[in-house]
């Protein structure tokens, strides 16, 4: 339990409502007193209209403080949201992620780019259900070909030089059949499409429908030697977020343009 210290008692006492009650009823009684010691009705009547009068008083002090406590309230609230409009998206964990067949259930754009998308494509029926529907689906790996990324890639992960090759090879080969439960006249060339880029990737990159109002990116920071599982998100929407969103979109259709296609 709280207990009530001299500090707060001065506090009250000081408080200007808790004075002009205090004036007010040593005046009302002083008033009254004199006026039925007297047997003066007219000075106790006055005592009762001193004492109402202060109430009054003491109520319009009140109000004066409750409107500046509000007006101080709205004022700090104001702060906040100007600075939730200003201030850089939160980081979230993977496991506070919904996953991308939740996020991308109606979505006609999907552009990844990672080191070797293989979490991506284990989502084999999503995915083709997508391209089924008319959805258009890139995706932008490493090039692992390339000795030099390769090479630093490595040192990135939690796994060896093997590891991310038998990555590597698991997204080709999941791509391979993909590609072969699509109709034989589906346009790959602007429906789905593959390609790989000649750097070391330190962000991994989902963007859903880039170019809707209601468009949506993940971006995974790729810290040393960190699990995949525990890499910690950004969650950037086109409506709450615009200019972070306009950042990392341009971000990621410059990777995408400066990509080459990827032979399979």
């Amino acid at each position: 339990m709280n207990k009530f210290s001299f500090r707060d008692f001065f506090d009250f006492i000081l408080d200007p409502e808790t004075l002009i009650a205090i004036v007010g009823i040593v005046i009302a009684g002083y008033i009254a007193f004199t006026g039925i010691t007297t047997n003066n009705t007219q000075q106790a009547l006055t005592a009762i209209l001193v004492i109402v009068g202060t109430s009054a008083i003491s109520q319009i002090f009140s109000n004066l403080s409750k409107a500046k406590t509000n007006k101080s309230i709205d004022r700090i609230n104001n702060v906040i949201n100007e600075f939730k409009k200003t201030s850089s998206p939160q980081l979230r964990k993977r496991s506070e992620m919904q996953s991308l067949s939740v996020r991308g259930k109606h979505a006609e754009d999907i552009l990844i780019i990672a080191q070797t998308a293989f979490s991506v494509l284990t989502m084999n029926d999503f995915l083709l259900e997508r391209l089924q529907k008319g959805a258009t689906i890139r995706i932008a790996v490493a090039n692992i070909h390339n000795e030099s990324i390769l090479s630093s890639m490595v040192p990135l992960t939690t796994t060896t030089r093997e590891g991310v090759l038998a990555d590597m090879n698991s997204t080709l080969a999941r791509i391979k059949r993909l590609r072969e439960k699509l109709p034989t006249d589906f346009n790959f060339s602007e429906g789905f499409q593959i390609r790989s880029f000649d750097y070391v990737p330190t962000l991994s990159l989902a963007m859903i429908d880039g170019h809707k109002p209601n468009g949506q990116i993940v971006a995974e920071i790729v810290p040393y030697q960190i699990m995949a599982s525990s890499r910690p998100h950004l969650f950037i929407k086109a409506s709450e977020d615009p200019e972070w969103y306009a950042y990392f979109h341009r971000l990621c259709e410059n990777i995408w343009e400066e990509s080459s296609p990827l032979q399979i």
